[in-house]
């Protein structure tokens, strides 16, 4: 190691003799334009230039000159990035970026309701932003079926139902709704909802059934004689009727005609007692009279008593 050191040290000082520079200083982001020897002679430039993407900083000086005491002049020279400018701007988005200048990324989004087409980044390069600005279109939703019995508005005069678009939903006359009215195209590329439906406004009918009874209920007719041996009396018991009638039941009830009659052999009296009707009607019923039953008893009851009375 101590003889490569000795070797270097010996040229130097051989080039310094003989008036030549060893090698030029390094430029950051920079090189020498020329391939150089380890050594040059007095006089010799050196033109230096920024590595792709950088450029010389204004008022930069890239040359520099092998001076006669065998030293090369100040390098008074700096590369700096290169600047790409604007991304590009994007209708309906926005953009992020870490920088313009040679190197930086940028970041494309879309505002909501609308979705990128194309690459979401570009990079600044050697020779400017990397690709093409993406675009911003506006999201869609399906197509909407259309409805039996009903009508769809909102889209217009476009092709497609497009994001915010509203649609609007109306049945026939005498049809219920059944359903949104409306529903939205949302940023998600689908329907708030579902299409509602157009049915038959149900009718409910309830028929109360009137209870009617027509049971009917005959008693029938009961007679009762007693006769008693060696009595001249005869008693007569008269025929009577009751008829019962209720107001708002079908439900009716006869009361059978009843007859007694007691007649006692031997006697010539005779004791007649009169027909006696009674009609009764409760709430609504009407009262008929027998009058006439009553007269052709006494009638049938005075021809008895005149023949007894003849013997």
């Amino acid at each position: 190691m101590m003889a490569g050191q000795l070797l270097v040290f010996l040229a130097a000082v051989v080039a310094l003799v003989a008036g030549q520079c060893g090698k030029p200083p390094t430029l950051e982001n920079g090189t020498p334009r020329d391939q150089l020897n380890e050594t040059s002679p007095v006089g010799t430039k050196v033109r230096y230039t920024c590595h792709p993407g950088y450029q010389f900083k204004e008022f930069s000086n890239p040359q520099i000159v092998c001076l006669a005491n065998s030293t090369w002049s100040p390098l008074q020279a700096t590369c700096d990035p290169k600047s790409c400018g604007s991304p590009g701007e994007i209708l309906n988005g926005y953009y992020n970026a870490t920088g313009n200048t040679f190197g930086s990324t940028v970041y494309f989004f879309c505002d909501k309701g609308y979705k990128l087409v194309g690459r979401k980044t570009r990079l600044c390069e050697a020779d400017g932003w990397s690709g093409q600005v993406p675009k911003c279109e506006v999201v869609k939703c399906p197509n909407l079926p259309p409805i039996a019995n009903g009508t769809v508005s909102g889209l217009g005069n476009k092709e497609f139902w497009e994001y915010g678009m509203v649609a609007s939903y109306s049945c026939a006359p005498g049809l219920l709704l059944v359903g949104a009215a409306k529903i939205t195209c949302e940023a998600s590329e689908q329907w708030s909802a579902s299409p509602p439906t157009c049915k038959a406004a149900s009718t409910k009918t309830t028929s109360t059934p009137t209870t009617g009874s027509n049971n009917t209920t005959a008693t029938p007719i009961a007679t009762s004689t007693a006769t008693t041996t060696g009595s001249n009396n005869t008693t007569a018991t008269p025929m009577a009727t009751s008829t019962a009638t209720t107001t708002g039941s079908n439900n009716t009830t006869a009361t059978p005609m009843a007859t007694s009659t007691a007649t006692t052999t031997g006697s010539n009296n005779t004791t007649a007692t009169p027909m006696a009707t009674s009609t009764a009607t409760t709430s609504g019923s009407v009262r008929t009279s027998v009058g006439h039953q009553y007269i052709l008893f006494l009638i049938l009851t005075a021809t008895i008593y005149a023949v007894f009375n003849h013997d």
